[in-house]
Parts: C-alpha cells; structure tokens; sequence
C-alpha cells in the first residue's frame, strides 16, 4: 500500500511541475544549433513577430521582431513583410533562445562567432580564390554590407565567405555589367550605375526612360543577400510631360522608379540633377565609390 501511495505521489509531482512550467505533457521540444557572427544579424529559421521567445546569454544575443528593411529607408510608402526573428550577435559567446509556437518549442543553442576569427577566414579564403581567378577579370575586393567581413565582386557576382556553412558561396548581382558600385555601411545597401545604357518602357512612348543607377538592398536576415525589389533612379525620356511648371528646355530630369509595385502617388516627383545627388547624399551619407580593378 505504502508504495501505491509513492507512485501516485511521484506521478502527481511530474504532472505539477509540467503544469507549474506552462508545458503540457504532449508538448514536443525539438534542440537546434545556430551560429551568428558578433555585430552580424540573422533569422531564425522559422517564427514571426507573434511567437513567443525567451533569451538566455542576453550578455551575448538580442532579437529583434519588428526590424524594418533597408529598403523601408528609399521606399516612400512602408515595407509590409511579415518581418522574421532576427538574431544579433552581441560578443563572441554563447546563448539560448527558446521558441514557442502552438504546442511546438525550440529551443536554439546560439554561438557568436567571433568577428576577428571570421573575418581572418574569409580573408584567406577570398584571397586564395582571388588568385585563381584569370587575369583579365575585373575585381573589387570590399566590405559591400557593413558588417565588416570583405567580400569580392567579380563576373558580375559577389562571393563571400558564409561562416554556418564554413565555405565561400558565390551570388550572381542583382544587375549585370556595372561601371561604378557606391557602397555606404550605415545605410546597408549598394547604388550601382551600368556600363551601358538601359532603357524602360515602350520605346517612343511617354514611360520610356534611361536609368541612371539602381538601387541594390541587403537582407539584413542573412549573411550575405539582397531583398528582391528593384528600386533605381532613371531620366525621363520626355520631361516635359510630366515635370509641369519646373521644366526647362535642356535640363535632365530624374525620378526614383519603384517598379514592385504601383507608385502613382511618387512616381512623377521630378529631381534635377544636383537635387539627385542631394537625394542620394540623404539616403547614403559618406558614400564611398568603388573602382573595378584587374
């Protein structure tokens, strides 16, 4: 009888305690690795701003769920992803985050790496990679994010060293053949200006125009990738039609031409050329231009 009265006694102690930590018995707990680099940012592979999250290491981590994207700071109207878990490496250590969603938890076992360790791998790697590329092949050997890894640009590429998989991964740019790439780290993006010219819109018709740059935006949820938005500014072909009472004959006019979705509310705002320069200086403050070298 005594030892009856143990067991119940145990099982009613388990029982408790489930209820006590807001568990219930047939929740699933799954374990997972994650790696960020100290000052780098990263998504959690899944969750959204409505999950629940606890932090342990908070010396060493902190998340952000509402982060808006680079491109929320050229856009006119306001980004409305669904924003993931970011997760910023504070210093080199290690953290816990622990992630509810429904009846599911995960726990993530989080190491920052240190930025010193990572940027000396990547630039071994990318100078051994460098050297093996043919001589004729223009490079530009720069930190284009801001977060202080450098990366190489060749071939119309970026390949840069990702430290979760511990290899180089080579990402084709958004637009091909390039002249000059601004590069500005506080802003998190790149302006790029081709090579040759680019023309939008029906020929002849009244949409048709030359892009002067576009406009290229990391995504601040991975290592090293850009959002899909196509963003530039162009020249109107003819400005006359849309610059109003500001136009004058011989003066070229420039918009910024949002193509992902109907910008009727912006799309015919007219810059002269000094007031671009004034726009990009706004948006990219110290901007640096960055020459293709052999």
């Amino acid at each position: 009888m005594k030892k009856i009265y143990n067991l119940v006694l145990v099982l009613f102690c388990i029982l408790a305690a489930g209820a006590f930590t807001g568990f219930s018995s047939d929740a699933k707990t799954v374990h997972k690795s994650f790696v960020v680099m100290q000052g780098g940012t990263r998504a959690l592979p899944f969750g959204t701003a409505k999950s629940s999250c606890k932090i342990q290491g908070k010396k060493y981590i902190s998340i952000s769920k509402n982060q808006k994207t680079s491109y929320s700071k050229v856009s006119v109207k306001a980004d409305r992803t669904t924003y993931p878990i970011l997760v910023k490496g504070k210093k080199a250590g290690k953290g816990k985050i622990t992630l509810r969603t429904g009846k599911k938890t995960t726990v993530f076992s989080v190491k920052v790496l240190s930025k010193k360790s990572v940027n000396k791998t990547a630039t071994k790697k990318l100078k051994a990679y460098k050297a093996r590329l043919k001589g004729k092949d223009q490079c530009l050997y720069a930190d284009f994010n801001g977060d202080g890894i450098k990366e190489l640009y060749h071939n119309d590429s970026f390949t840069y060293y990702n430290y979760a998989l511990k290899k180089l991964v080579t990402k084709g740019a958004p637009v091909i053949s390039l002249s000059k790439i601004y590069t500005c780290g506080k802003s998190h993006m790149l302006f790029a200006i081709p090579s040759k010219e680019t023309r939008l819109g029906e020929k002849g018709s009244d949409e048709e125009r030359i892009v002067y740059g576009h406009f290229f935006f990391f995504n601040e949820a991975k290592i090293f990738d850009f959002l899909n938005q196509d963003v530039a500014l162009s020249q109107y072909v003819k400005p006359e039609i849309y610059v109003g009472s500001r136009y004058s004959n011989g003066t070229s006019y420039y918009f910024l031409d949002d193509s992902s979705y109907d910008q009727d509310d912006y799309w015919y705002l007219p810059y002269t050329e000094d007031e671009m320069q004034t726009f990009l200086d706004q948006k990219m403050p110290g901007r640096k231009e960055l020459k293709l070298v052999p």
